[in-house]
């Protein structure tokens, strides 16, 4: 057999069977109420991407010196614009996980978010639990957020972030099924409940190679920003897009809805 055959055919062997790497997730805060809760979510939801290697992706795989900046709740249209100014000052992009409902409101905000190199990405329609929902209201609600993105920019995207981080294996099921991978997070910010020296000092101590960081589109991020990208630089750390950091695609080829039986379900091609 040729040897230019043989040498693609014996990498890929090789890198099928490579251990995913999957960190522990890390963050801390003591005005949290139930740290119990939180160390029995992280305990759970490390063990599922340990069991779905190529869906769930709480870190990057790369193994270099390289991280990922991601936004949650990207509903003020301000305090966004604030954030993708700062990105810029520094030459970043970042990932912003949008709800549904308020891009619905104000499609604006996605399209600020597309029209300066971010990703819009999923973050549900209604930013209820999933792990209350019934299987078929989980995907009428994500379906209907696709839909509301398609409509703002044009664009479907294959990464979500379920609501408040709960998922289970039926919920990675039902997405891996329509095409979906679930963008996790290693390093929480709790920028949403700490002070602004506080959430600096979750990122700055914690921070590892391949991380995946959440924050919030809040004040209390705005003011953070600049000093935690510009510690992370200092020390070398290479600020990355989420899909160059997972080496996955952000977005489906095809940009394309069509109605199912289920009243606003809609089936869409990877």
């Amino acid at each position: 057999m040729n040897k230019n055959i043989i040498l693609p055919v014996l990498i890929a062997f090789f890198f099928q069977f490579q251990e995913h790497k999957v960190l522990e997730i890390k963050g801390y805060s003591a005005k949290f109420p139930d740290q119990n809760a939180t160390k029995i979510l992280r305990a759970q939801v490390n063990e599922l991407a340990q069991n779905n290697p190529t869906i769930i992706y709480i870190n990057g795989q790369t193994n270099k010196k390289q991280i990922a900046l991601t936004f949650d709740d990207a509903s003020n249209i301000h305090k966004v614009n604030q954030i993708i100014n700062i990105l810029d000052q520094y030459g970043l992009k970042a990932a912003f996980f949008c709800i549904g409902n308020d891009i619905e409101k104000t499609p604006q905000i996605a399209r600020n978010i597309d029209n300066n190199g971010h990703l819009v990405l999923n973050h549900s329609y209604s930013h209820t639990k999933y792990t209350e929902l019934s299987i078929e209201a989980i995907e009428i609600d994500f379906l209907r957020a696709e839909k509301v993105f398609l409509q703002a920019i044009g664009k479907r995207t294959k990464l979500i972030r379920p609501p408040y981080g709960a998922i289970n294996q039926d919920i990675t099921n039902t997405l891996k099924n329509k095409g979906y991978s679930i963008a996790y997070w290693s390093l929480d910010s709790f920028d949403w409940l700490e002070t602004i020296n506080n959430i600096q000092q979750n990122i700055i101590k914690n921070v590892r190679n391949d991380e995946i960081i959440l924050f919030h589109c809040k004040t209390s991020t705005i003011r953070s920003l600049p000093q935690i990208i510009e510690n992370l630089q200092q020390r070398g750390f290479k600020i990355v897009r989420l899909d160059e950091l997972i080496q996955k695609k952000a977005y489906r080829r095809k940009s394309y809805f069509i109605k199912s039986t289920i009243s606003r379900k809609f089936s869409f091609d990877n």
